[in-house]
């Protein structure tokens, strides 16, 4: 071995790598997670290819935490309604706060849905593709303490998820108003920006608001509902439940558009807030 070889050898095995490797553990972990993320996503597979503005794409590359919640193997079946939720990833909002799964269904099993990053979950009323939308109208979205998000599933379908954000103390008001103002802003719109979408295809997004005061301190209902253009395929209809108790804000997104249901699991999150 060359003299100029040997010396260049001993300083790579003195090198250390950008970042610290990932233990085996860690590495576990993330294929654990990786498989739940799959596995959700091919029962909300119908969803995530609508988009649907901001509320739809991420479904298909959310990281769930692996693991059962209730303590039993992972072979075990449908979680009961009484199950222990997980504890919360680096937050201080509480299972207290969250539905639980019987308060979904009877067979409905719940799933922690990683943080996405240091400013915990996307808001679920964010809608770039919205040419009214702008971030800063928001001011609210700064104040936000905490937030926690659970997707609820039955059988390999998504039934429902939910968001739970505690804002700073006085802060619920404004934190509410800010979701009136951006359904206001953004009645409708199109979407046509995912990069898979065929040059001029893409979807007509409506928000319609159903109803005010369904639970707690403030509360609204909308639908939405995204029409295809440019390509054959069928119109999908959400429903959104979002509800204020105090300084915490809880939205529920129900995949299937079923109004009535959406109004029970906002009365159910209201009296989960307390």
């Amino acid at each position: 071995m060359s003299d100029q070889l040997a010396t260049l050898i001993d300083e790579v095995r003195g090198m250390h790598p950008p970042t610290p490797f990932a233990s085996p553990a860690a590495v576990r972990r993330r294929g654990r997670q990786r498989a739940h993320r799959q596995a959700l996503a091919a029962g909300a597979a119908t969803f995530a290819v609508v988009g649907l503005g901001a509320g739809l794409p991420w479904v298909v590359d959310v990281d769930h935490r692996g693991g059962p919640v209730d303590g039993t193997s992972s072979t075990a079946g449908a979680t009961s309604s009484s199950a222990a939720l997980p504890a919360p990833l680096g937050t201080d909002v509480p299972s207290s706060l969250m539905l639980r799964p019987g308060d979904v269904g009877a067979s409905v099993r719940v799933e922690e849905v990683d943080d996405q990053g240091p400013d915990g979950p996307d808001w679920p009323w964010a809608m770039p593709p919205c040419s009214n939308y702008r971030a800063r109208d928001y001011p609210s979205r700064g104040a936000v303490v905490s937030a926690r998000l659970l997707a609820y599933a039955e059988g390999g379908s998504s039934r429902a998820f939910e968001w739970v954000e505690r804002h700073s103390a006085g802060g619920g008001p404004a934190a509410f108003q800010d979701v009136l103002r951006v359904v206001g802003q953004c009645p409708s719109y199109r979407d046509m920006g995912l990069p898979t979408y065929e040059p001029g295809t893409g979807w007509a997004v409506t928000n319609e608001v159903l109803a005010r005061d369904v639970a707690g301190d403030d509360s609204l209902l909308v639908r939405r509902r995204a029409t295809p253009v440019g390509m054959a395929a069928p119109e999908r209809i959400e429903c959104y439940v979002t509800v204020r108790v105090g300084d915490l804000i809880a939205t529920v997104r129900l995949p299937n558009g079923d109004e009535a249901e959406a109004r029970a699991l906002g009365e159910r999150a209201a009296a989960r807030l307390g």
